[in-house]
Formats: C-alpha cells, structure tokens, sequence
C-alpha cells in the first residue's frame, strides 16, 4: 500500500512536471509563428 502510494506520488509530480513542459512548449510555439507571421510580412512589404 505504501509503495503504491510513492508511486502515485511520483505520476503526479511527472504530470506536474509534463504539464510545465507541454506549457512552455505552447508558449515558445506561439511566439515562434508571431516572428514567423511577422517575417512573412516583412517579406511581402520588401515585394510591394
């Protein structure tokens, strides 16, 4: 019972863990596609 419970204890600080990382990866994604959309304008501008 007790290992059972370690081990539970440790799958939550994983998805803790997993949730931080899933959330920094969302954040780098969306700022990575703003400097893309923004080079692709700048792109377009230097076309005009």
């Amino acid at each position: 019972m007790v290992h059972r419970k370690r081990g539970l204890i440790i799958f939550e600080c994983a998805c803790k863990i997993f949730r931080q990382l899933f959330f920094i990866l969302i954040f780098f994604f969306s700022i990575f596609q703003l400097s893309l959309v923004r080079y692709s304008f700048i792109k377009i501008f230097v076309m005009l």
